[in-house]
């Protein structure tokens, strides 16, 4: 298995100070699609050396068909595909310094080794505080106001393959997370490939229905054959849950809804779309 591999090899590196599981295997509710994200205390005078060398590291571990740093300002982030005995495994390996214990972290881990009691410094601080939840649903909501008129530009230049990838992106991206804020906070920070995993059966249904009906309406896409009607009342429909879920959003965390804004989009669309937005 992949974390043994790498518990091994980490372990015969001296420079390697501690190492321990964070995410899906530290909850205990990981599956057979999870991500292993391990994380590594290195000594910091071996710092550089150690972070110079994550990918050969990584080698070791089992061969790396793909990688890409990804920058988490004082970590080192190396997330990479690995070429596992049970098949392709998604391995994120992050190392940063010992003198760096104390800071927050967002869960308690699973150790799987620790030289110097470098977890026992860990502050254990979830994501999902009054403050970031604010700060999420203010991001999500001047994401959404911001890019509301691309449904029309885009239909009205005829690019409705990005008109659909915009339409899904909307959901995955907007509706999911304000979904997730109310009922699942501490999962509302996840990337867009994850979100839709911390759906309550009830939201996901809801969410499935107009993902199909966005489906449908793109159906003759292919043949440059799109129904005018069809697509306004699919972007009727996306858009008005959107606002739903949003100012569900902003009703939970106290954040201000912008009514002059919704006012102006929604003239907007009956003007353009000829739709009337739901309330």
């Amino acid at each position: 298995m992949a974390i043994e591999r790498a518990h091994a090899i980490l372990e015969q590196d001296e420079r390697v100070r501690a190492a321990w599981l964070q995410g899906s295997f530290a909850r205990g509710d990981a599956d057979a699609w999870s991500d292993v994200d391990c994380h590594v205390a290195v000594a910091d005078a071996d710092f550089d050396t150690f972070a110079g060398e994550m990918h050969d590291v990584l080698e070791r571990i089992a061969p790396v068909i793909g990688e890409i740093q990804v920058p988490l300002g004082v970590t080192r982030l190396l997330a990479a595909t690995l070429e596992t005995t049970e098949g392709l495994v998604r391995f994120d390996l992050a190392a940063e310094r010992v003198g760096e214990a104390s800071r927050p972290r967002q869960m308690q881990p699973v150790v799987l080794f620790d030289r110097d009691s470098v977890v026992d410094r860990f502050v254990v601080q979830p994501a999902a505080t009054p403050e970031a939840l604010r700060r999420r649903v203010q991001g999500l909501l001047s994401t959404f106001m911001f890019g509301a008129m691309w449904p029309v530009r885009l239909a009205g230049r005829g690019t409705h393959g990005t008109l659909l990838l915009n339409a899904i992106s909307v959901v995955y991206s907007l509706i999911v997370p304000a979904i997730l804020v109310r009922t699942r906070p501490e999962e509302a920070f996840r990337e867009v490939l994850h979100v839709e995993h911390w759906l309550a059966p009830d939201d996901l249904a809801r969410v499935n229905t107009l993902v199909a009906e966005l489906h449908a309406a793109f159906a003759g896409v292919g043949e440059h054959r799109m129904d005018g009607d069809r697509l306004a009342m699919a972007h009727q429909h996306l858009t008005s849950m959107a606002l739903r879920e949003l100012r569900g959003a902003c009703e939970a965390t106290g954040v201000e809804w912008p009514v002059r804004s919704e006012a102006v989009y929604r003239a907007y669309y009956r003007r353009e779309l000829g739709i009337d937005l739901h309330s």
